[in-house]
């Protein structure tokens, strides 16, 4: 009693949303010629203009362009006001969600931690996102609907991986050239060892972690494309299922793939000859391939880090668009801003988890990779608090909802650090240090335990202690309650504050001409 303030089944209206975004057209472009109005000192007249479709004939009158986008947003305001008193069936539709805001923080925490369904399978209760951080495509996902989601999830990830399987094949053959011609499938190639020792040096030290480099940038645009309207209402929730993602492709692709491919292929010849072991040979190379780990991990963060600070899709996106639509409005500057500013949060764990994969796993036997490791995360610090401060924008701040896979995604660098050290000296015969490089490993996964344990409820959906008010509560304000987890297209628009960039008195005075007059009456 007295703890839940309102609980709404969330409802879509999606055609109310799509008439709310004509509306604000039509106010951007009324602006628009509003202020060319009063650049040029005369109404703006053009003929068939707003695509209406009409029959106009060479002797029609042209049209007033500031009358004709504010009769249409007066037109889309009505519209929009009569469809949402009337919230008729095929405008509103319910959803399969729903939200329960409580007056507090407190009760909210309480209700969190407790089982509030009757079956497992009956509610899926968890605390809501904010406001701006809801996927309303999604509401309407059952249960079995999010199960599919998860099997083509899978599919996707092993066609990602098997797709990549010969593009990383040709990188390591680039790499190790040298090696590569000297085995009789590949022998017709030596003509490129008679090259000069720059050229060669370029393909197999240079070329490699670049082409790496490139192949990865198309994996974000994979991963956002497949999960564009999946895996619930929650932003963040998704944000965190597409780190997974990424972060599983970038330990295969340049880790795994590239330490396994590599080693192979450096020992080709050997392998072919048969005069060892192939689990010794690969063993024996696997350590020579942290160069070519080094040196991706410098070009990474050599050609990544101008591109965090310049921007390059902003930087020339931004002047060709304003200079070709003439952008003239404070509105229309605002939506030129707000263009490819998205942080990707799941991208930036995903880069600095696999950094951190490849450092731990190298840094016994090869400890310079944690110099490079060191460098990389020092420009990444710089650069990414620079575009996420001034560079990138984001509605919403998911609240921390990614730490807690961030901390267990270090931990499983751990596990793999030490297994593959403990498999490592198992090939070279070393019982004694296999031992001891297994037995961490148990430590670190009774660390990983204990700390999810002791935090990870308390990080999903708060700590007691801290939502507990002495005093006065935290009680929801009415206005919030009134229009908060409501779907947008269900809000009526609120007044907007003119944008158009031209004073007060030079509008008045653009408003009294005559269409197509250059005088006041």
């Amino acid at each position: 009693p007295d703890c839940v303030a309102v609980a709404r089944v969330a409802s879509k209206a999606t055609h109310l949303q799509a008439l709310k975004d004509k509306y604000i057209h039509a106010v951007t472009n009324r602006e628009y010629y509003e202020r060319l109005s009063v650049d040029k000192g005369a109404r703006i007249v053009r003929k068939g203009c707003c695509g209406r479709g009409e029959d106009r004939s060479a002797d029609a009158a042209p049209d007033d362009m500031i009358a004709v986008w504010q009769d249409t947003e007066d037109k889309l305001l009505k519209e929009i006001l009569e469809r949402q008193a009337k919230r008729d069936p095929r405008d509103v539709r319910p959803t399969h969600s729903g939200f329960v805001i409580f007056h507090d923080k407190n009760h909210a925490t309480v209700f969190g931690h407790i089982a509030s369904w009757v079956r497992n399978t009956e509610w899926v209760v968890r605390p809501a996102p904010e406001v701006l951080a809801i996927d309303w495509m999604t509401t309407n996902d059952s249960q079995w609907s999010r199960r599919s989601e998860d099997i083509t999830l899978v599919i996707f990830v092993l066609a990602v991986l098997v797709l990549y399987v010969p593009i990383v094949l040709f990188i390591q053959g680039l790499h190790n050239i040298e090696n590569l011609v000297t085995t009789p499938a590949f022998s017709w190639l030596d003509f490129i060892l008679t090259w000069p020792t720059l050229i060669i040096n370029l393909i197999q030290g240079f070329l490699p972690p670049i082409l790496l480099g490139l192949v990865n940038v198309m994996i974000p645009v994979f991963i956002r494309w497949h999960m564009r309207f999946k895996f619930g209402v929650d932003v963040g929730v998704k944000e965190a299922k597409c780190r997974d993602v990424y972060l599983v492709l970038l330990a295969f692709i340049n880790f795994f793939y590239n330490l396994g491919i590599g080693a192979t292929i450096s020992s080709a010849s050997l392998i072919a000859s048969g005069s060892a072991r192939v689990v010794d040979l690969i063993a024996i190379q696997i350590p020579i391939q942290s160069f070519f780990m080094m040196k991706f991990i410098i070009n990474n963060a050599l050609m990544s880090m101008p591109g965090l600070l310049l921007e390059y899709p902003r930087f020339c996106y931004r002047p060709f668009v304003a200079v070709v639509t003439g952008i003239t409005t404070i509105r229309q500057q605002e939506n030129l801003n707000t263009f490819f500013c998205r942080f990707n949060f799941f991208k930036f764990h995903g880069i600095g988890i696999s950094m951190s994969l490849i450092g731990l796993a190298y840094a016994t036997i090869a400890p310079i990779m944690c110099v490079f490791c060191a460098l990389y995360y020092f420009m990444a610090s710089a650069c990414y608090k620079f575009g996420f401060l001034y560079n990138r924008y984001s509605d919403y701040t998911m609240g921390g909802i990614l730490y807690p896979g961030y901390f267990t995604y270090i931990c499983i660098c751990l596990y793999v650090k030490q297994v593959f050290m403990a498999a490592l000296f198992a090939v070279y015969l070393a019982p004694e240090i296999t031992v001891c490089m297994a037995i961490p490993v148990l430590f670190t996964i009774q660390m990983h335990m204990f700390i999810l344990r002791r935090f990870k409820a308390a990080g999903e959906k708060g700590a007691l202690y801290e939502t507990h008010f002495d005093g006065v509560p935290d009680v929801l304000p009415a206005e919030f309650l009134a229009e908060s987890y409501v779907h947008p297209g269900l809000i009526p628009p609120k007044p907007l504050i003119d944008l158009s960039g031209a004073s007060a008195e030079a509008l008045e005075v653009v408003r009294s001409f005559p269409t197509g007059s250059t005088k006041a009456p």
